[in-house]
């Protein structure tokens, strides 16, 4: 199991919507799974070394650090990534001025 928070470029604030993926890096196998509602994730995975990555609505998808080893039943916990904000994906608002029609 691989598993640990995802929150926004600010490091501390939690991601409450998007996904994981844990990549095999020998195998290309990838393995996908929600963020939760409070940032956390949870990865159920077999013996191997993993790329993880994580991505959400406005922010690009990005990388832990460094590759994760499991071996035998250990688990791979605070595995957490801070998300980089993509201003090209970011959700923004148009105005525009409505005038009235006598019909």
């Amino acid at each position: 199991m691989i598993s640990g928070t995802i929150y926004k470029a600010d490091g501390t604030t939690p991601i409450t919507e998007g996904f994981v993926q844990a990549e095999n890096t020998a195998t290309g196998v990838v393995i996908s799974a929600p963020i939760e509602s409070n940032g956390t994730y949870s990865i159920g995975v077999d013996d191997g070394t993993y790329q993880i990555k994580a991505a959400a609505s406005g922010h690009t998808k990005t990388a832990l650090s460094s590759n994760v080893t499991l071996s035998g039943t250990t688990d791979a916990t605070g595995k957490n990534i801070s998300l980089t904000t993509d201003a090209t994906k970011a959700a923004s608002a148009t105005t525009e001025s409505l005038s009235a029609s006598v019909g």
